[in-house]
Order: structure tokens, then C-alpha cells, then sequence
């Protein structure tokens, strides 16, 4: 917003704000709502705190509201501020972008910045101050612009409202996240006391003491087979209770990291924690060199794709993946198989990325010459596994999805 801009807004304003009673306020860091009252009439001064953006309008139409948070400036707002009547508000001629508001029989005022890279809120009661952000030092402000160039308060107020489609879309999708996860690990939670329930171990131990068929006790009837050998429903026995430990201490694990999932998408965060410094889980830089595999490497913006070359470097490739890397490979026709390396977010990868890596896996696939609309299937790594004793490449998948693309 630049000086001629905040001008033309206080000059419309004005009338407005000037001997206007504030009811309540609405702060959430990014953004503070002022809601006024004059004649009998409910207005607000909108306020957004965006670092590159800052702007403010004053609106008696109904806008998107912001979620009020219980933050130091929100409560010394509200138990000092709250029932002023608006003496003047102006634009402070020194520091240019700003504005300050003063009140009657008032010894104090607000001061809002709206220089980009250092918008705040400042709010003073005798010797007494309270910031949104802690302030930082201020060199030169914008030179005038001309007004024919300035935008009118009702620019702000559209661009006020088609924020709030992102904002709203945005935790739509997160919600919708959050519900799938929680299903999830109900779910897992089920599938872990099952596991609990079968004793193959115990089944083992009964046999290994008794070493006959006689008298089998009624929760290892199913687990034990007559018709084999002792030494076979021995030896199964303890292997499937070996396979099922593995099992367990592995859904233990993720059921561990949904709910850290869980708790970060509940506390407003999308993105999971960094490793720490002196992690003994190191991040990989190149899947390439940590499967010890050849083949292409594709930059996507903030992904990579990895193509394997043959396929004992496509299974390479698969074993050293995240679960929730992304695998593709062309529909119903042999050919190379990609891993699309992530960041680990709750955040769902971008279509037109997949369409990227699709594209670069099928033009990997065919001939140079054919052209036309191919298909490439892709599936999150977890729920792709090798076909054990088939030919190197060859895995079985669930969960997939088709993507089209055109050569």
C-alpha cells in the first residue's frame, strides 16, 4: 500500500471511523479486525499483517471474519481499548506507511505499520506497550505515487475476501486429512490387537511340552494343522510368532507417527519436523547413490524423480524408498519404473508434478516415435512390494491411481 493509497483510504474513512465506539477485536497474528460501532451502525477496520503485503480498509459489509487467538496484544486490546471512542485517525508524516489512531479522554494510542517486511501493530497506554511483532528499525519509506495510480478501498476489500478462498480451501483440505488419518489408525489399532490375540508363540511352546495332537487347547485349533508333521507346525509355529513380533513393533511404530501426524495437523502444522542435528537417521541427498543404483535423475521444482535403468536398479530403487515416496510405471505395457521423491507432508502432492513424472517415465518407456495419450499408473511406495523369485522389477501394488498424459 503506498502513501497516496493510505491517503485515499483515510480521506473515505474517515467520517466513518471519527467518534465511531470499538466493540471488540479479532487478532490472529496475521491479520487484526476492529469492529466498530457508530449511529446504531457496525463497521470494521481490517488490518492485514501479510510481511509483503500489508494493507487496511474499513468495510460496513460483512467479511471474511478472522479467528480470534488469546495473544498478549489481543488481551491488553481488549481490557484497555475496548468502549474507546475514536478521536483521529491519520497517517504519521515521519515514518510514511503508518497510521495512528487516537481516543478521547485517552493518554495512549494505536500505531499500525504498513511498511512491507516490518508491518505491526503497536497499542500504547501511558507508559505501557504491548507489539504484535517485536519492532524493527526503520530506514526510508515509499515516495509518493501519483493517484491515478492509487487502488480504491473497495480493491482491499475484494482482495480481503479472495485470501479467504485459499485460506478456506486450505483447511478444508487439511480436515479432510485429518479424518482419513484418524481412520487410519483406528484401524491400525484394530489390526495391532488382533495381532496381540494370535499366540503363535504360545501355540508353539504347547507343542514343543506336549509334542502330540491330543487335547489341543480351543485358541490353537486353528493355528495348529493335524495333518502335518510335529516338527513342521513346530517350526511354523515359530516363525509365524517371529513374523509377527516384526509385525507388531513395526505397526507400533506407525501407529506412533500418525498420532505425532495427527497432533501437528490438529496444532494448525503441515510439515513434519526436521531431523535433528546429529540425527543417526541422515537425510538422503541422492536415492541413486544410497541404493547404489543407475539410471536418470529429474529435477521437479521441490521434487526429484529417480528412473532406474534395468530391473535390478528399479528394485534397488524400491527398497530404498520412503513409504510415502510416489512409484509410477505405464499402463499395461512394459517399461521403466520412476520413484518421485517428497518432503514427508500431509499436504497432497500437486497433480500437474505427477503429470510431469508420468510424462518423463512413459517417454522412458517408449519409442521416440510413437506419440498419443499413454496412461502411467503411481501408487505411494508403501503399497508397492517386489514379487518374491519373479524377475527383477516385477511387484504387486494396491492403492494405485491412473494419471493420462500426452507424447
Amino acid at each position: 500500500m503506498s502513501e497516496n493509497e493510505i491517503d485515499l483510504s483515510l480521506n473515505n474513512c474517515r467520517p466513518l471511523l471519527e467518534n465511531a465506539v470499538i466493540d471488540h477485536f479479532s487478532y490472529d497474528e496475521k491479520a487484526l479486525q476492529i469492529h466498530f460501532s457508530k449511529n446504531k451502525k457496525n463497521l470494521s477496520l481490517l488490518i492485514s499483517l501479510k510481511p509483503g503485503n500489508p494493507y487496511f480498509f474499513v468495510s460496513e459489509q460483512n467479511t471474511r471474519p478472522v479467528k480470534a487467538l488469546k495473544k498478549p496484544l489481543a488481551l491488553f486490546l481488549k481490557t484497555h481499548f475496548q468502549g474507546l471512542k475514536v478521536k483521529e485517525i491519520r497517517r504519521d508524516l515521519v515514518k510514511g506507511r503508518c497510521l495512528i489512531i487516537e481516543f478521547y479522554d485517552f493518554v495512549g494510542e494505536m500505531r499500525i505499520s504498513l511498511i512491507p517486511g516490518s508491518a505491526n501493530i503497536e497499542v500504547q497506554k501511558e507508559n505501557k506497550l504491548v507489539f504484535a511483532y517485536k519492532p524493527r528499525k526503520i530506514t526510508t519509506h515509499q515516495k509518493k505515487e501519483s493517484l491515478a495510480q492509487a487502488r480504491d478501498n473497495e480493491f482491499f476489500r475484494e482482495l480481503w475476501q479472495s485470501q479467504a478462498k485459499s485460506v478456506t480451501q486450505a483447511t478444508v483440505d487439511i480436515e479432510k486429512i485429518l479424518a482419513k488419518k484418524i481412520s487410519g489408525l483406528e484401524k491400525m489399532q484394530l489390526k495391532l490387537n488382533e495381532m496381540n490375540e494370535t499366540s503363535w508363540s504360545s501355540a508353539g511352546e504347547w507343542l514343543k511340552v506336549h509334542s502330540h495332537y491330543d487335547e489341543v487347547p480351543l485358541e490353537f485349533k486353528e493355528l495348529i494343522d493335524p495333518a502335518k508333521s510335529l516338527s513342521w507346525n513346530l517350526e511354523n509355529c515359530f516363525e509365524k510368532a517371529k513374523k509377527n513380533k516384526s509385525k507388531i513393533e513395526g505397526t507400533l511404530q506407525r501407529i506412533k507417527q500418525l498420532e505425532e501426524e495427527i497432533q501437528r495437523l490438529k496444532n494448525g502444522k503441515t510439515q513434519a519436523p526436521s531431523a535433528s542435528k546429529g540425527s543417526s537417521s541422515p537425510k538422503i541427498t541422492n536415492l541413486h547413490k544410497h541404493s547404489q543404483s543407475q539410471g536418470r535423475t529429474i529435477d521437479l521444482g521441490q521434487y526429484r524423480l529417480y528412473i532406474g535403468r534395468s530391473g535390478e536398479d528399479n528394485l534397488r530403487l524400491l527398497r530404498k524408498a520412503k513409504a510415502w515416496y510416489i512409484w509410477l510405471h505405464i499402463k499395461d505395457y512394459p517399461g521403466a519404473h520412476g520413484i518421485l521423491e517428497r518432503p514427508r507432508s500431509s499436504v497432497p502432492i500437486e497433480i500437474e508434478v505427477i503429470k510431469k513424472a508420468a510424462l518423463a517415465v512413459i517417454k522412458q518407456s517408449v519409442s521416440s516415435e510413437k506419440s498419443g495419450v499413454f496412461d502411467a499408473i503411481y501408487a505411494e511406495c508403501r503399497y508397492v512390494r517386489p514379487v518374491r523369485g519373479a524377475k527383477a522389477g516385477q511387484v504387486t501394488l494396491s492403492h494405485e491411481k491412473v494419471v493420462s498424459v500426452r507424447i
